[in-house]
């Protein structure tokens, strides 16, 4: 394979995020031999790594520095020694003006830690401070500069250290094997930038954004094709753009090559679960997959929210609740958190809460086109025409997408012309969308207009193309009233789901 040059701009995050990794290493530690008497010797069992601030203020050392605070946060996190907040709500407070405890209460950690990056002629020093979120205590904080070339094996020195420390409970990833070619190891700036934008589309879940999403670990992975990370998230959001055999068996390919190249990587492990949960109905070895993804990293926040998912789909949804609150626990301030909270109160029927936390969701993005989208099923849900239609007008002027058939359905569903909705809902289910499209919102569609046979064929293409809400019937409140209908519990019987 032929050696990819990175440029020395692109070089100085990997070298970066080996310093930091001292820094950081150094505060869990801390946390381990709190001394005894006052607020150190409560235990820290929560933190988040704030955005680290570039001492120069350029664009090219922020951005460096941005890459890094991910790349930090998913190694700390993989130690499972405390709860570590993602990426994405810790993010929500670069340059903020907000004080340390309040921002400690808002993402509900014990600790903080900030601090600052300079790299400049041949050196890199990095500032870093612990401090007790409630009090804003200054618990610990040490400052290291060394030279560019010294930096990864000052990182692998750390992290053998850490593992004696806490008596081998560092994980086997997150101590790197030695060799260039190993599957663990430390990616270049470039590669790490382009994965953590991909992850940033992935979480939008629509079409288009999944699309970016992929875009982002291509240019990952032709920069280095065996960054396992992004060979297993690309597998993800491919099945969310179709699940046409040609692009299921991509998505199959990259995720086994990802558990090949890491076989103890828990996005890897997490990915293949949701593959087999999504597109092979083996609800079993999905559960086994998902378990050893959290058992690897505790604070995977996509694997606590996708197996939430299947632990409804299984009839468990104390289970599933349990996991959404740990996904929200780990994210609190990340539209996805709340959307899936909308989204489990909706399949249990709590109309009113799942409004209340979709809403929430456009708080913190106005622009989460999901979220609209889960309104509308609602409202589609409770039969209320106008409010279904007024949200589908909010999202319109929010920008995103809204099929003009949709908008002719609802009408016909308020003055009770059956013929045209029949029309529309043939002209949506061309063959072309057949891979791409929802059929169980097709089939609920029927269901308002007592089509009862057109609804039930539209479930049958589900089975076909694997349509993703067809997992949740046993629930979904949009088809509640195909579920007295006999055919409904010979479809149950087909997709080998529990009674």
């Amino acid at each position: 394979m032929t050696p990819v040059v990175v440029p020395t701009a692109q070089r100085r995050l990997l070298w970066v995020v080996g310093l930091s990794v001292v820094v950081i290493a150094a505060a869990l530690l801390f946390l381990w031999r709190a001394l005894p008497g006052g607020h150190a010797s409560r235990p820290i069992t929560s933190l988040a790594v704030l955005p680290l601030e570039s001492v120069a203020g350029d664009a090219e050392q922020r951005s460096l520095g941005d890459g890094m605070t991910g790349e930090l946060i998913t190694r700390i996190a993989q130690l499972g020694v405390v709860r570590v907040i993602s990426r994405n709500s810790a993010m929500r407070f670069r340059d903020s003006k907000l004080t340390l405890s309040e921002i400690g209460r808002q993402l509900g950690v014990d600790a903080l830690v900030e601090g600052t990056i300079e790299a400049s002629g041949g050196r890199v020093k990095v500032s870093a401070e612990l401090v007790r979120a409630a009090t804003e205590e200054h618990v610990w904080g040490r400052s290291y500069e060394r030279p560019l070339e010294n930096v990864l094996a000052l990182e692998d020195e750390v992290a053998e250290a850490i593992a004696h420390e806490l008596g081998g409970a560092l994980t086997p990833r997150a101590a790197r094997p030695a060799g260039p070619d190993s599957p663990a190891h430390a990616p270049s700036a470039a590669v790490v930038q382009a994965y953590l934008r991909g992850r940033d589309q992935y979480q939008r879940w629509t079409r288009e954004a999944e699309g970016r999403a992929v875009g982002f670990f291509d240019r990952a992975l032709s920069l280095d094709s065996t960054f396992a990370p992004a060979l297993a998230a690309r597998g993800t959001a491919l099945l969310m753009l179709s699940v046409s055999p040609d692009t299921v068996a991509q998505a199959r390919a990259g995720i086994e090559r990802a558990l090949a190249l890491d076989p103890n990587l828990g996005e890897a492990h997490a990915a293949r679960a949701k593959f087999l949960f999504e597109l092979d109905w083996n609800w079993a070895e999905a559960e086994r997959e998902f378990r050893r993804a959290i058992e690897l990293n505790p604070n995977d926040t996509d694997a606590h929210h996708h197996y939430s998912h299947l632990l409804l789909a299984l009839g468990r949804p104390d289970e599933s609740r349990r996991e959404a609150d740990i996904m929200m626990t780990l994210d609190p301030l990340a539209p996805a958190s709340w959307n899936h909270m909308g989204w489990l109160e909706y399949e249990l029927g709590n109309f009113d809460r799942a409004v209340a936390l979709s809403r929430k969701t456009l708080e913190l993005d106005p622009n989460y086109s999901v979220s609209y989208e889960q309104i509308a099923d609602i409202e589609l849900a409770r039969r209320h025409w106008p409010a279904l239609r007024s949200v589908l007008d909010e999202m319109a002027r929010s920008g995103a997408a809204v099929d003009p058939a949709k908008l002719r359905l609802v009408d016909a569903a308020q003055h009770g012309r059956k013929d045209e909705a029949r029309t529309l809902l043939a002209h949506m289910v061309s063959p072309a969308d057949v891979f791409t499209m929802s059929w169980t919102s097709v089939a609920a569609w029927h269901g308002v207009f007592g089509q009862r046979d057109e609804a039930f064929a539209a479930l049958d293409s589900g089975v076909v193309s694997r349509d993703y809400p067809l997992m949740f019937i046993n629930f979904d409140p949009a088809i509640a009233d195909l579920r007295t209908d006999a055919r409904y519990a010979a479809l149950r019987r087909r997709m080998r789901l529990p009674e």
